[in-house]
């Protein structure tokens, strides 16, 4: 009986450890380095209006990694991460790794997607879920510093807060583009960002070539070809800089480019 007492004392023991290197509990916001993020675990925003985990989209089998709004009856989906990466397989985590970066691993240790950092920033950062929708990597002792956003990787929903523009140094392009389909949330055949070259307005292209939409010049207080921004349920702001051209909204509750017919 003595040993069996032993046995199950070590037996807990080991489960502490183990289990203090996954995410503290469901419905926590924020993943500190080591710690990861299972298939059946979700990190939700402190004020409980954004959720981020797994998820199958409609009938399809394929597992991607994503950020929807919470409080929907219908999962509306704002960000994904694997979006050209779909994956089967259970044996799925999110984790915070030493160096400051975000992996996405399969069988536990096969990495799916990573968030690249340029310079390894050890042993100092956490990730978090905020409330406008944005996953965040930021300095732990300083949470002002920001090492990389969900936002600036939009795929086809653009949130309060988020930019759409052109790095004019880099050539990188914050642009949203279409679903495939409803159950397939790789990249789509049309496109909207901004117009790289003069003026500041938005097109779509079509086949990601042939452009068929353009929202107009900006005025100053909207773009001159959507007269609906005259009511006064969007609040843009023009974000013109030597390294970046951008434009950003913060009152529309939710800006979606649907997917491909």
């Amino acid at each position: 009986m003595h040993d069996m007492t032993k046995c199950s004392f070590f037996m807990s023991l080991l489960l502490c450890i183990f289990n203090s290197r996954t995410c503290s509990s469901n419905g926590s916001e924020t993943l500190s380095v080591g710690q990861s993020l299972s298939v059946t675990q979700s990190l939700i925003s402190e004020g409980r209006t954004f959720e981020l985990g797994f998820f199958r989209p409609g009938a399809s089998q394929n597992i991607y990694l994503g950020i929807w709004y919470k409080n929907f009856a219908d999962k509306i989906i704002a960000c994904v991460a694997n979006r050209e990466s779909p994956l089967n397989p259970a044996s799925l985590k999110l984790e915070l790794s030493p160096d400051g970066n975000l992996v996405l691993l399969t069988n536990f240790t096969e990495t799916v997607w990573p968030t690249a950092l340029i310079s390894p920033i050890l042993n100092s950062t956490e990730a978090i879920l905020l409330d406008d929708g944005n996953f965040v990597i930021r300095d732990v002792s300083n949470t002002s510093i920001t090492y990389w956003q969900s936002f600036g990787n939009p795929t086809d929903t653009w949130l309060p807060g988020g930019k759409l523009g052109i790095d004019k140094q880099t050539g990188e392009v914050q642009r949203l583009i279409s679903w495939k389909n409803a159950e397939d949330p790789a990249p789509g055949m049309f496109p909207v960002g901004i117009y790289p070259n003069g003026s500041i307005q938005y097109f779509i292209e079509g086949n990601r070539s042939r452009r068929h939409w353009s929202s107009g010049v900006w005025n100053g207080q909207g773009f001159t070809a959507i007269p609906e921004m005259r009511v006064n349920i969007y609040n843009f702001s023009v974000i013109y800089r030597m390294k970046m051209k951008a434009i950003s909204h913060i009152l529309c509750p939710i800006l979606r480019y649907f997917q491909d017919l």
